[in-house]
């Protein structure tokens, strides 16, 4: 895998963080975990997180939120993969802008899929 770099995974829900940590790594890739909003601008003030997969809704700060200041004030360069099961493909197409998010991926959860996304959005091969 020509993928160098870590990718930060937030949700507040345990399982799915835990889910898609593990199917990352599979993959191959290194990963870190954020509880909520809050905790994933802290931890992408890492320079070395690349790719961040970003529940959209979650307590303290949400995901929407958090990715417009990572984008804005943290880390404009980091690809952010917004991970929900509530937004649809046309109103994130018309907000995506706005919230800095670069993705979207539709929960259920497939894990092959989530590699494939981070492949895409850095031209990698796996």
């Amino acid at each position: 895998m020509n993928f160098k770099g870590k990718v930060l995974v937030a949700d507040d829900d345990n399982d799915m963080r835990v889910l898609v940590k593990t199917s990352l790594e599979l993959n191959g890739f290194e990963v870190v975990t954020a509880n909520d909003g809050q905790q994933a601008v802290e931890y992408a003030r890492d320079q070395e997180i690349k790719v961040i997969i970003m529940d959209g809704l979650m307590p303290y700060l949400n995901g929407f939120e958090a990715s417009k200041r990572i984008k804005e004030f943290i880390n404009p360069n980091v690809k952010i993969i917004l991970f929900t099961a509530v937004f649809t493909q046309s109103r994130f197409d018309l907000e995506k802008e706005k919230w800095g998010i670069d993705r979207l991926l539709k929960k259920p959860y497939f894990a092959t899929k989530m590699a494939e996304e981070i492949h895409h959005l850095f031209g990698t091969v796996h």
